[in-house]
């Protein structure tokens, strides 16, 4: 049975697909697969190997975000009414942001509401609202609102969820999806319209150890997510049915949650690689996946990236070694 979600309609109700999926539909869902298994990875594209000339050289390098604040995860960033917002969980649990335009950095504050995490947050902008989720000290979802004035108070998520890793959130034909990873490795969502619509499995055998990973391009959704056995695999759902659990190419692993960013006409997935350093593979129409390749720079990091784009760059952030947050941006 194939779990499927009516995007548009307000009463939305959650419906099972059962029997045999129209020709049309799996098309639709496996196009990606099939690029992706027609792909055949360049030289050198194992677990290990690490083809810098294959990626665009206009890269800034590592800099410090400015600011004394630590943290104890991967970093998340969002734009929300012209401006560019990065988010931390603090060494003391509390959650951080810290905002900039065209100019510097503002410099981290705490986000009211006396908010706690043991995970690091994921923050999206939303239905005129920028917001923040979290993995409660409770393992219960919680969630605030920003107007552009205030926030809101954080409150659970409905329905009773508990997650032992990172919330991730994409937009998808409207309509915000929230994905976590289920005590049992499972991966589980939840959708927003105009209320949140219930909890529902993602379609099958998926099991992870980390938070999974979400992203809309070109007309269809992925869920991304490192395996149990570190490899890392993706699912596509187009509006009717998901396609299963299919490895992205070119065997790389990784020990911690990965990052998708739409930057132009390419999908990035950005992925700590088992030396420390920052790992990406790209996909683009028409050429389907690239190599893996490596992120240039020689900082490493003891969590997962975060990565969006802003202002016509590509930003990757990581958690140093010092536990300090840095940048890389790619114009």
């Amino acid at each position: 049975m194939q779990h499927t979600q009516s995007s548009r309609a307000r009463a939305v109700k959650r419906r099972i697909l059962t029997g045999v999926i129209v020709p049309l539909a799996a098309a639709l869902a496996t196009t990606l697969c099939s690029v992706t298994l027609s792909v055949t990875p360049a030289a050198g594209a194992s677990a290990t190997a690490r083809p810098e000339s294959a990626l665009p050289t206009a890269w800034s390098g590592w800099t410090v975000v400015p600011g004394a604040r630590r943290t104890n995860d991967a970093p998340d960033a969002a734009n929300y009414q012209g401006r560019h917002y990065l988010v931390i969980r603090g060494t003391d649990n509390r959650i951080y942001l810290n905002r900039k335009t065209t100019g510097p950095w503002t410099g981290w504050s705490e986000v009211p509401g006396n908010g706690a995490t043991t995970a690091g947050p994921e923050a999206i902008a939303y239905n005129g609202q920028l917001l923040l989720f979290v993995r409660g000290t409770d393992n219960l979802v919680y969630s605030t609102a920003f107007d552009g004035t205030n926030w809101t108070q954080w409150i659970p998520v409905p329905g009773g969820q508990l997650t032992t890793a990172a919330p991730r959130a994409a937009i998808w034909e409207g309509e915000l999806r929230l994905y976590v990873r289920d005590p049992d490795n499972s991966i589980r969502f939840n959708v927003l319209a105009d209320s949140w619509l219930g909890w529902d499995a993602v379609f099958g055998d998926g099991a992870t150890s980390d938070a999974p990973e979400a992203v809309s391009f070109r007309g269809a959704h992925q869920v991304i997510m490192r395996g149990l056995n570190n490899q890392i695999y993706f699912n596509q759902y187009d509006g009717q049915v998901w396609t299963d659990w299919t490895p992205v190419p070119g065997g790389r692993v990784t020990t911690e949650p990965l990052r998708a960013a739409i930057f132009g006409s390419r999908f990035f997935l950005f992925a700590r690689g088992t030396d420390g350093r920052v790992d990406l593979i790209r996909w683009s129409e028409g050429a389907g996946w690239s190599a893996w390749a490596n992120v240039p720079g020689t900082r490493v990091t003891t969590a997962g990236p975060g990565a969006t784009a802003y202002l016509g760059d590509l930003r990757v952030y990581i958690r140093g070694a010092d536990d300090r947050v840095y940048v890389n941006v790619l114009t």
